[in-house]
């Protein structure tokens, strides 16, 4: 009896954590569809002011050219000019005042599911008698007679009780508390409250109360997985432009990208074709040391599998700075011998003429002032090496220093190194705000680093920077596919990625929102022209 009472109202708990978390779920949902709102409505005011403004400049040469004796080509290819900016931002208008539309129809389904949700566990709270698992556990004192009237049975029953996992260990003071993590007065449950319970007598048949959930042994209860909706807009063009494409595999360019980390395992299916035969170091046979198709940490294989994720037509050229632990890993990045590797990483990407150099790491200049061996001089040839790269043209992201984990040092590499085309990326959150462990002001981009699927619950600007990598090695292909090599040139270069970049930045911002290129019903064409007019605007 006391066990199928507990399993019911435990299953109950459950239940309402689950409703609980995808209520929580839709009002996220619900605060995204209003922010995309409100960015649309500043960019059709912006917009409307721009078609405006272009409509008085255009009226006014289109007098210049009718008071003017003879053709006067120079205003008509102005005029020409405005014509064709005033129906590409009549036509943007009307695409961003559509995706408004579908945005108020989106939350108001979500609100009509939020009541549900609201009405279901309304409904649970006043039939799952929350009251009965305190009496049980904590208030009674007389166990059901349907048990046995012997006391020492009555005693064997509680030996049973004690055995299930979660409750024999709990101290007595915890278990007296239980009530108020399950707050049974207000009829809420607290988020910090796990169930760690199997019931081992199943119920038989005939039982009332069919209990519809299994409880399985030492299962926590977690909120559903809610994956980051700017990587979810990526996807979805991904999925009908790369991936399910028809054509889309007709091109054999690959962007090449140098990843130097810790090394990925490279016999992962997802891998296959994906990652370049030749690595650096290649290893020897007699080495002590694993080759870089080896992952010591793992680290490497998730930043190699947030690029695949990104851009699955890159041949990744992986290069490994070093083979240590999770813990070990920034006590490691300030040894000279690590910078050593650093340093002829770039030399052999360089060699191998990458588009992009992906580093989620950073290295802690030690100048022997702290009494552990210097690494400056190893710092400086690493600094050689980042300006040659820059000068060769190629794209360069680090990880900024998330907080917590380098200390106090601010003299970190390869961001301080002497050029201006090396761009430190930061972790942001859901809707583009900085991550609490990233000082925004030491980093060049925010982009998304938190609640990312496949990471288990891990963060930081490690996989920022594996994004920002991935996401500049999609433009290069979508690039080349369009337009082809010359194409390529165009934007393959860290001047220009870093130039749209910027102008994807949401407002007073650093977060590059790529959902303005990459929105819902974007092709490869659409994508490419809109970047190739932010191109046009340098200087």
């Amino acid at each position: 009896m006391f066990k199928n009472e507990l399993r019911r109202n435990v299953a109950a708990v459950r239940v309402k954590l689950f409703l609980r978390s995808k209520r929580e779920a839709l009002q996220d949902q619900l605060k995204y569809e209003r922010n995309r709102r409100e960015q649309t409505e500043q960019r059709l005011a912006l917009l409307y002011k721009g078609i405006e403004s272009r409509k008085s400049k255009r009226a006014e040469l289109i007098e210049r050219n009718n008071n003017s004796e003879g053709p006067k080509p120079k205003l008509e290819s102005r005029i020409g000019k405005y014509d064709h900016e005033i129906e590409d931002a009549e036509l943007m208008r009307e695409e961003l005042q559509n995706g408004e539309r579908d945005s108020k129809r989106k939350s108001e389904i979500l609100v009509k599911d939020a009541k549900t949700l609201a009405g279901r566990i309304k409904q649970l709270d006043e039939d799952t008698e929350e009251a009965q698992i305190q009496t049980l556990l904590i208030g009674s004192t007389e166990w059901p007679s349907e048990a046995t009237d012997d006391a020492s049975k009555a005693g064997q029953e509680r030996a049973d009780v004690g055995s299930i996992p979660g409750f024999s260990s709990l101290p007595q003071t915890l278990i007296e508390n239980i009530p108020k993590l399950f707050g049974t007065r207000s009829g809420h449950i607290g988020w910090n409250f796990s169930i760690d319970a199997k019931i081992e007598d199943e119920p038989k048949e005939g039982d009332e109360d069919d209990i519809d959930i299994k409880l399985e042994e030492s299962e926590e209860i977690e909120a559903p997985f809610q994956q980051q909706r700017w990587l979810k807009n990526m996807a979805d063009f991904l999925d009908k432009n790369v991936r399910g494409s028809s054509d889309s595999s007709t091109s054999a360019f690959k962007v090449k990208v140098a990843l130097i980390d810790d090394g990925v395992d490279a016999n992962l299916d997802l891998f296959k074709g994906f990652i370049h035969p030749k690595g650096w170091p290649q290893g020897e046979p007699t080495s002590n040391e694993y080759p870089f198709y080896h992952s010591a940490a793992g680290h490497g294989t998730a930043m190699a599998r947030l690029m695949h994720t990104m851009c699955p037509n890159i041949q990744l050229y992986v290069a490994k700075l070093g083979a240590w632990a999770e813990k070990e890993r920034v006590g490691r990045l300030g040894e000279a011998s690590t910078a050593d590797n650093a340093r002829k990483a770039v030399e052999w990407a360089i060699k191998q003429k990458v588009h992009i150099i992906s580093m989620s790491w950073s290295l802690v200049h030690k100048d022997g002032s702290d009494k552990l061996p210097s690494n400056s001089e190893q710092i400086r040839l690493l600094d050689d090496q980042i300006k040659e790269a820059a000068r060769q043209g190629i794209i360069m992201y680090c990880a900024a220093a998330d907080e917590g984990l380098y200390g106090s040092s601010k003299e970190l590499y390869p961001k301080q190194s002497d050029t201006e085309h090396i761009k430190a990326v930061g972790s942001a959150q859901e809707f583009g705000q900085q991550s609490q462990f990233v000082d925004a002001s030491q980093v060049d981009y925010l982009f998304p680093g938190e609640k990312i699927e496949g990471l288990r619950g891990k963060k930081g600007s490690s996989a920022a920077t594996a994004i920002a990598a991935g996401l500049a090695a999609l433009i290069l292909w979508c690039f080349e596919k369009h337009l082809g090599s010359v194409g390529l040139k165009k934007i393959a270069h860290p001047k220009q990625m870093h130039h749209l970049f910027t102008k994807l930045k949401a407002r007073e911002s650093k977060w590059v929102d790529a959902t303005k290129v990459f929105k819902e019903g974007a092709s490869i064409a659409t994508a490419v022209n809109y970047c190739s007019k932010v191109v046009d605007t340098m200087d």
